[in-house]
């Protein structure tokens, strides 16, 4: 609950977990999300755009309540060391990922928030 968007399909699984339900994984299964989705986050990263605000107050909100702050910490320093990595790669000639510009402070956005809800988009 209280996830505008992203990262709640995760949550319900951890909710399921701590439940004692078992998950069940398919790789023959399929998926098809059809062009013009819900939300422009990939388009946003392929365009090298800010992602939304709300995709950031939702993995805040996950890993705090999942995980508690130094979950949430220790995300936030695995991505930042991910992205340390890939820039080296690329001196090397990989291709790096798809990073836009104020990405890496981005995921500090709600550090000090309860649950991540400062920069959630506003409800009527």
């Amino acid at each position: 609950e209280g996830y505008f968007m992203y990262f709640e399909d995760a949550d319900y699984c951890h909710a399921m977990k701590r439940a004692g339900w078992a998950s069940l994984f398919d790789p023959s299964a399929r998926v098809v999300h059809l062009r013009g989705g819900s939300s422009p986050v990939k388009s946003s990263l392929k365009a090298k755009k800010r992602p939304p605000a709300y995709y950031y107050a939702s993995r805040t909100r996950y890993f705090r309540k999942n995980y508690g702050p130094l979950g949430l910490y220790l995300a936030n320093i695995g991505w930042l060391k991910g992205r340390a990595i890939a820039r080296l790669r690329a001196l090397f000639g990989k291709p790096a990922p798809l990073i836009c510009e104020h990405q890496g402070a981005d995921h500090w956005l709600n550090w000090r928030d309860q649950m991540g809800d400062r920069h959630a988009p506003k409800r009527d």
